[in-house]
C-alpha cells in the first residue's frame, strides 16, 4: 500500500476515496487506504475513524488492527495500542513485525521484561530476524549484560551481512562494548557496502579527528557535506 498511502495523503486522494465511500460505505479497502492518508497528514481522529470502520467490515484483518494500534500510539493511548497489537498478533500469529513493534512500545529500561518477552516471541517466529536480534541485544547491553547482547548483535550481523543499517548498529554496539577495533572494522565494511551511508561517515570523520588525522577527517567531512545539508 506504499503508493496508495502517498496518493491517499494528498487532498485529491482523500477526496477521491471519499467519493468512493459515498457510493459504497461498505468498502473496507477504501476506508483502510483513506485512513492511511489521514494518518500521513496527521489527522489522527479521522484516521482512527476509518480504521474503526474498516475493522467493523473486516474484523479478521490483522493489518487493519495493527494500523489502528499505530494510530493509538501516536495519540498517546498506550494501553489501547497494546491491546490492538495483541489482537493483531492473534490474527497473524507468525508475523514477527507485530511483536517487534509491541516491544518498542512497552520498553522500559527500568523494567524491560515485557519488551524482552515480545522480542522473544518475535524470535520464536523468526529466529534470525535481524531487527529483533538487534533490539534484544541493545536491551541486554543497556542492562549491563554486554556479552549476551553481543551474541545477539553478532547474530544480527550474520543474518543480514549486506545490510548497512544492521551492520552499523552492530558496529556502534561494539564501540559501546569497548571493542574499538571491531567497531572500526565493521564500520569500514558498512562504507564498502554503501559509501554514502551518512551515519558511518559521520563516525569515520569523528574517529579520524580523535586520532589527530585531520586531513583524512576533512576529506570525509567534504563527502558528508556533499550528501547532507548539516
Amino acid at each position: 500500500f506504499g503508493k496508495a498511502q502517498v496518493f491517499a495523503g494528498k487532498a485529491e486522494g482523500i477526496g477521491t476515496l471519499s467519493q468512493i465511500l459515498a457510493a459504497d460505505e461498505g468498502n473496507a479497502a477504501a476506508h483502510y487506504i483513506r485512513g492511511l492518508g489521514y494518518s500521513q497528514s496527521d489527522d489522527l481522529s479521522k484516521a482512527l475513524a476509518d480504521f474503526e470502520a474498516a475493522h467493523r467490515l473486516q474484523p479478521g484483518s490483522a493489518e487493519i488492527v495493527f494500523a489502528r494500534g499505530m494510530i493509538q500510539v501516536r495519540r498517546g493511548e498506550k494501553d489501547l495500542a497494546v491491546a490492538d497489537y495483541d489482537l493483531a498478533q492473534r490474527l497473524a500469529p507468525q508475523d514477527a513485525s507485530i511483536a517487534i513493534e509491541k516491544a518498542e512500545l512497552v520498553y522500559d529500561p527500568k523494567a524491560p521484561a515485557a519488551a524482552l518477552a515480545a522480542l522473544n516471541d518475535a524470535l520464536r517466529m523468526e529466529p534470525a530476524n535481524p531487527l529483533a536480534l538487534r533490539r534484544r541485544g541493545w536491551i541486554y547491553g543497556e542492562g549491563g549484560d554486554w556479552a549476551r547482547g553481543r551474541a545477539d548483535m553478532e547474530a544480527a550481523a550474520n543474518a543480514a551481512p549486506d545490510d548497512p543499517e544492521t551492520l552499523y548498529d552492530v558496529a556502534v554496539y561494539r564501540a559501546h562494548a569497548e571493542d574499538v577495533i571491531g567497531a572500526r572494522s565493521l564500520m569500514d565494511r558498512v562504507l564498502r557496502l554503501q559509501p554514502d551511508y551518512l551515519p558511518a561517515l559521520r563516525d569515520r570523520a569523528r574517529l579520524l579527528s580523535d586520532d589527530g588525522r585531520y586531513a583524512p577527517a576533512l576529506k570525509v567531512a567534504g563527502t558528508i557535506l556533499g550528501e547532507s545539508s548539516l
